[in-house]
């Protein structure tokens, strides 16, 4: 299936409508699915991989950290990390390492305290970046995470779950009362009537593009080919007026949207079927009480990751290379764990 995903994006390519950067798309769609695939076949060691999720951590803290020295000194007007670029996409990113780190703070609880203030401080920082990123979508998401998470781990402790719930509702109180950067875009918006309004208006676009190109799509990175006038024939072939319903855009503001209009139904069902195997994968393979801290580890990191892409994806392009690469990497380390501790069907 990683194969077809991978190879998907040259079918899609030769049948698009247009010529622009379909095939760059196509090389592209490869990473994701190959790298995956290269993790999920490699025997890491139990080293490795906590060199790999550490590093990882320690690198994103590093660009949160020069992000806000440029935002504090007015060089950005919201966080970006160096390496990803804009703000949603790097909000995605932190997002995901959101993941990791309270999968390091469960399992480190009890185990080396001095690492647990390590990873705490990794958590509280990437929370307080993340709000900077002015992210809605990756702010509810980073929630789920924090709460989902620690009610998994109620097979091993209550308390951290009482924890986060409490997190939640006083770190929502005080960033309303603080009036947050994130909090006032809300505010504004929802004042004005737009809290959803243009991504509506994109999301309409999307169903549009994919309703004359059903199959194929348009072609992975072509998104922003189909517009107003385009979109303006394609509404005269409905018998239909171009209106304010409609907002040509770059990309579809959605996982869904984008990759039904990009790729329509052939990679909806490519990418959907591989995320799907991942969740039952989870399901399966849910640790036991009586695993080691290591597996539930992973086990909480990649379903950590798997929530932004499936939750953040609503309103956000997930699966893009940067954060998508990061879900590939850490969703392969723990498939590649699981082969050796339990066989895989």
């Amino acid at each position: 299936m990683l194969l077809i995903w991978g190879l998907s994006g040259f079918i899609i390519a030769y049948f698009s409508p247009f010529e622009h950067k379909e095939w760059n798309g196509a090389i592209s769609n490869l990473f994701i699915p190959l790298i995956l695939l290269f993790t999920r076949h490699t025997d890491f060691s139990q080293k490795s991989i906590l060199l790999i999720l550490i590093s990882t951590l320690v690198g994103t803290v590093i660009a949160a950290t020069e992000g806000i020295w440029q935002l504090t000194n007015h060089q950005e007007m919201t966080l970006m990390l160096h390496s990803v670029g804009h703000s949603n996409h790097s909000a995605i990113f932190l997002c995901i390492n959101f993941a990791i780190a309270s999968a390091f703070c469960l399992t480190l609880a009890r185990k080396s305290p001095f690492k647990f203030y390590l990873a705490l401080f990794s958590l509280l920082f990437i929370i307080f970046s993340m709000l900077y990123t002015e992210s809605r979508g990756s702010a509810i998401t980073m929630f789920f995470i924090g709460l989902s998470s620690s009610f998994f781990w109620l097979k091993k402790s209550k308390k951290p779950f009482l924890i986060a719930a409490i997190t939640v509702l006083l770190l929502t109180g005080s960033l309303f009362y603080g009036k947050a950067p994130i909090i006032e875009k809300t505010l504004h918006q929802t004042s004005n009537g737009q809290l959803i309004l243009e991504r509506q208006r994109i999301w309409n676009s999307s169903l549009l593009i994919w309703r004359h190109n059903p199959v194929f799509g348009i072609g992975i990175k072509n998104y922003g080919e189909a517009d107003e006038n385009i979109q303006r024939h394609w509404l005269a072939e409905e018998n239909r007026q171009f209106s304010d319903d409609f907002l040509p855009y770059i990309h579809g503001h959605s996982l869904y949207f984008n990759t039904l209009a990009e790729q329509a139904i052939l990679g909806v069902i490519i990418i959907f079927s591989v995320l799907l195997k991942i969740a039952l994968s989870l399901k399966t393979y849910y640790p036991r009480l009586e695993s080691s801290d290591f597996s539930w580890l992973l086990w909480l990191s990649t379903f950590g990751s798997l929530q932004v892409v499936i939750i953040n994806g609503l309103v956000n392009t997930t699966l893009r290379v940067e954060h998508g690469l990061l879900f590939a990497i850490i969703t392969g380390l723990w498939l590649s764990f699981t082969k050796y501790s339990r066989p895989l069907l």
